[in-house]
């Protein structure tokens, strides 16, 4: 839609119930550059600020969001019956 993404992150303050609130400079989505390509620099770059801050404070990171579920079942070999048995000639 072309809208800036602006990634941010609420830190805990020391063990108290405080947050600080980071934000990362605006993703800026480039209009003339081809939609498929364009898609895939902004997911990079929402990927690398994240990494940035996970890396930064592992220990307030938690990921609910099952991410690659469809890719683990893609990868995972499935038996049924007709690859189970072994044909004999």
């Amino acid at each position: 839609f072309g809208f800036a993404l602006l990634p941010g992150f609420g830190v805990r303050v020391d063990d108290s119930p405080k947050y600080r609130l980071d934000f990362e400079p605006a993703l800026l989505p480039d209009p003339d550059a081809p939609r498929e390509a364009e898609v895939a620099r902004l997911t990079q770059a929402i990927a690398d600020v994240i990494g940035r801050h996970v890396r930064r404070s592992p220990d307030q990171w938690n990921w609910l969001h099952r991410r690659w579920r469809a890719e683990r079942a893609r990868s995972e070999p499935t038996t049924t019956a007709a690859t189970s048995r072994t044909e004999t000639a």
